[in-house]
């Protein structure tokens, strides 16, 4: 699958897109320096640098894809279901994972997508559905 194809997957919501903006600008590595976005304001505006943007895939096989094509902007991300990968490092494979309870997002871990799904892509599976079921407690902790 090109970079093309995997672009054409689905945009987020706004409503989604808003709520993921506000959980990365909380990360270190993600967040506008010295843009403190305030309540009501469009994240856009900031667009001095690379800006957010969020697609979306209900399909595991196509979630492996978009990993293995590799080369991401930083603050690209991937929704699939309640997960969403938020890339930390411009062109990198480090990717701040979040995890949907109801409204709220938590963030739990960064996971080298690429790499564990070239080593090993079983792994890669078996971690996702752990993500997917385990509770916020057992997330916080790594104990998926």
């Amino acid at each position: 699958m090109s970079e093309v194809e995997l672009l054409a997957l689905p945009k987020v919501s706004p409503k989604l897109h808003k709520a993921l903006v506000a959980k990365c600008q909380e990360n270190v590595w993600l967040k506008w320096i010295n843009c403190d976005i305030k309540d009501g304001e469009d994240a856009e505006i900031y667009n001095g640098d690379y800006t957010y943007d969020f697609i979306k895939t209900d399909d595991l096989t196509l979630l492996k894809k978009f990993f293995k094509h590799g080369n991401w902007a930083i603050r690209q991300g991937i929704v699939y279901k309640d997960l969403a990968f938020i890339n930390q490092i411009n062109g990198g494979d480090e990717w701040l994972v979040l995890r949907r309870f109801g409204t709220r997002w938590v963030a739990f871990e960064s996971y080298s997508c690429g790499m564990v799904i070239e080593r090993a892509p079983e792994e890669f599976e078996t971690d996702i559905k752990r993500m997917l079921k385990a509770p916020e407690e057992q997330l916080r902790k790594f104990e998926y």
